[in-house]
């Protein structure tokens, strides 16, 4: 049966053992011919504080099992490579116990297929230092949108299919309402938009038993177009009996100087306009930034902003969950695909650890502070402060640093009401901005606005 999209914020289909948490524990691998890619990338998060060991997977001589890493450490996803190496054609079926250090009882594993030729099947299995990312088994989907009222097919709607920041698939739906895109399993940030109706955002997880969903949109009201009043009919008057004498004229006088305001959105990002920027990111990594897509909107705004850097300019990224770490030291963002790679590998997990991360923060953005320039704190985050005046505590950091040329903005990701209000103190004691991103439309200019008007020479 179909399911509603709006469920899965907060239904994803995921298989959790205590701390450990795998997207899929199964794959089919369908038929194989000849020469077929026989290994399946398996990936799996730990979401506990402590580090947990794969100790050995099950197998017998037709199977290799690999591992990204055998030490899983908090918040951080690995992956399980599994191939088969078939000796005899027909349909196959095997269960692989996988052995953790957390638990006596193993995790079992499923993979199933069909060998229909045994050519290229003694084939090595790559080590994950021969390629250069995981992958994972692929999905054709069947992604429906339906008015939310009348449940009849919407046809030419867009659906944009977001995962790890950048836009994985764009594709419209036909006249039945359906598109069915090909995509790798895993989490994604669903937006579907169609004329005349409000745009839907939600995170989706897609694996083989679920990859069929329904978007409900719902049409927007129409525009009231306001009555213009009739003027009041015009009176016609009496001409002077005598013509008046045309006035004296007035010597020129020097027009008064009008002064220009440059709008910083208008110009270009060049060192003529803008001052060197000094960024550092202090990113809330806990759990809960996982829900929602989250992650993924934070991702694909950094990204955004990652390409409008030069290279006078700095960019750190430090982490904040169970505790806080230096992810990306501060670089001038020259390999841009590097840096990329690095806001990708971002995960969530593990509790908030917000003071000892702002530390970190201002010790990263003294040690590479820019005179003259624009020197920053961006904190993405969806959670409540606790805004503590004890020594260590955010409010005594922000203090203590206040005349340091250091501001720090907040930026809230699809955040509640109820932690406005600690956000924004925090802004305000830092001398910054508080800032939000609760769409996708929101995550292209929110962080690119800022860096742009902080930066600007007025």
């Amino acid at each position: 049966m179909m399911r509603i999209l709006s469920l899965l914020a907060c239904c994803l289909p995921l298989w959790s053992w205590a701390q450990i948490e795998f997207q899929t524990t199964s794959h089919d691998f369908g038929e194989l011919g000849a020469h077929a890619e026989r290994f399946v990338d398996l990936p799996l998060i730990n979401n506990g504080e402590k580090s947990i060991y794969i100790l050995r997977a099950g197998t017998d001589r037709e199977w290799i099992i690999k591992f990204s890493n055998k030490k899983l450490e908090p918040g951080k996803e690995e992956f399980i490579r599994i191939q088969y190496q078939p000796m005899k054609l027909g349909s196959f079926k095997k269960t692989i116990p996988l052995y953790l250090s957390d638990r006596a009882e193993p995790i079992t594993l499923t993979i199933k297929g069909k060998i229909t030729s045994l050519a290229g099947a003694d084939s090595p299995c790559p080590d994950f230092s021969q390629t250069q990312q995981a992958r994972l088994p692929e999905l054709t989907l069947e992604l429906k949108v339906i008015d939310a009222q009348s449940k009849k097919p919407i046809e030419k709607a867009q659906v944009l299919l977001l995962r790890n920041g950048f836009e994985q698939d764009r594709n419209f739906t036909d006249r039945n309402g359906t598109t069915t895109p090909k995509i790798p399993l895993g989490l994604y940030y669903v937006v579907t938009s169609a004329k005349n109706y409000e745009t839907s955002e939600l995170a989706a997880f897609f694996n083989p038993s679920e990859r069929r969903l329904i978007v409900e949109l719902v049409r927007l009201e129409p525009e009231e177009i306001p009555v213009e009043e009739l003027p009041p009919p015009v009176v016609a008057q009496e001409p002077d009996p005598e013509p008046k004498p045309a006035p004296t004229p007035v010597p020129d006088s020097e027009p008064e100087p009008v002064e220009v305001v440059l709008n910083p959105d208008s110009l270009p990002f060049t060192l003529d306009h803008f001052a060197p920027n000094n960024v550092v990111f202090l990113i809330d990594a806990s759990y809960s930034m996982r829900k929602e897509g989250r992650m993924d909107l934070l991702k694909a705004s950094m990204i955004e902003l990652l390409e409008l850097l030069r290279p006078e300019d700095r960019l750190c990224i430090v982490t904040y969950a169970s505790q806080s770490k230096v992810v990306l030291p501060s670089v001038h963002p020259l390999n841009k695909d590097s840096i990329v790679r690095v806001i990708q590998s971002l995960q969530a997990g593990g509790n908030t650890a917000g003071d000892q991360g702002m530390l970190t923060a201002f010790e990263q953005a003294k040690s590479n502070f820019i005179p003259n320039g624009n020197n920053q704190i961006i904190v993405a985050t969806d959670g409540k402060f606790t805004v503590s005046k004890q020594r260590g505590g955010v409010a005594h950091t922000l203090k203590t640093n206040e005349s340091s040329g250091i501001a720090v903005s907040v930026v809230g990701i699809k955040n509640t009401r109820p932690t406005e209000e600690s956000m924004q103190q925090v802004a305000k004691l830092g001398q910054g901005h508080y800032l939000k991103i609760h769409s996708y439309e929101h995550a292209q200019a929110v962080l690119v606005e800022e860096i742009r008007n902080n930066s600007f020479r007025r």
